[in-house]
């Protein structure tokens, strides 16, 4: 009888001690998920065999690419411009302009100064989509002098390519006749256009051209006699053509092509 309940007692022992250890283990896994739910989701380990778009950062894109004003102002270009010219919007001036191999060691310096600024619109020919005139809408922060400073660049910059700029303030309606006109006389005389809005041009805030170092001449050949370019000013290299009813004529090219397609024929 007394071997009955002390085999009694070690099982109740047990069981009890069993007890406690499930407690034990249920306490610590309730107190992990806790720490989890502060500290946050375990980051998921990727496979190198995954592909790695996985990993990348998609881009976004943009709501604001014109502004209300912005777009508003471009329907009204649209209508304005029709029948005579198409109209492009935010244009990089780097794709506008160029610096001219002439530069020298200045023309990487006019090249960053344009690389990273744009234009509202760009009004170009609607056949060969040539640049006629440039159009900044103007609003409040155009007022600022680190705009102003800024506005002042590019309208030098502009007038040196030859290029007419127009200014137009923002505003609530706008008088298509009156745009039109200004903005066919900018395309007929650019410098003019330019002068309205921009101060008295100075060579050296853009970038004064510097003698151009010697270059190496492959397929082109630079001479002594090398006339400068109707259409740039630059200097002009020996060609020859390499197709069309002319190939194989000399002709002379501008330095600066393909930016610049200013062309002479070689006398004599």
């Amino acid at each position: 009888m007394g071997e009955l309940w002390s085999n009694a007692y070690v099982k109740i022992g047990l069981t009890a001690v069993l007890l406690i250890l499930l407690k034990v283990a249920a306490d610590a896994i309730q107190e992990r998920q806790v720490y989890r739910v502060h500290k946050g989701p375990r980051r998921a380990r990727h496979s190198p065999l995954e592909s790695e778009t996985t990993l990348v950062p998609r881009y976004r894109l943009r709501d604001d690419l014109f502004s209300p004003a912005e777009a508003s102002f471009y329907h009204v270009l649209l209508q304005t411009c029709a029948g005579w010219a198409v109209v492009l919007g935010k244009v990089n001036l780097g794709d506008l302009l160029y610096a001219p191999r002439e530069a020298g060691e200045a023309q990487w310096a006019m090249w960053n100064r344009i690389n990273r600024k744009h234009l509202d619109y760009v009004l170009c020919d609607r056949q060969t989509l040539r640049p006629l005139v440039a159009v900044e809408l103007d609003d409040a922060s155009h007022r600022l002098a680190r705009r102003a400073e800024r506005d002042a660049f590019v309208d030098q910059a502009m007038a040196q390519a030859g290029l007419g700029l127009v200014r137009v303030p923002v505003q609530q309606a706008y008088a298509t006749a009156e745009l039109g006109q200004r903005l066919r006389q900018a395309v007929l005389q650019p410098q003019a256009a330019v002068a309205a809005v921009a101060p008295a041009l100075n060579e050296t805030t853009v970038g004064a051209p510097v003698e151009a170092e010697p270059c190496a001449a492959t397929v082109d050949t630079l001479a002594p006699e090398a006339p400068q370019c109707p259409r740039c000013g630059g200097q002009m290299v020996l060609r020859t053509a390499q197709r069309g009813v002319r190939a194989g004529q000399p002709f002379w090219g501008c330095e600066n092509y393909p930016r610049c397609r200013g062309v002479r024929e070689v006398e004599g």
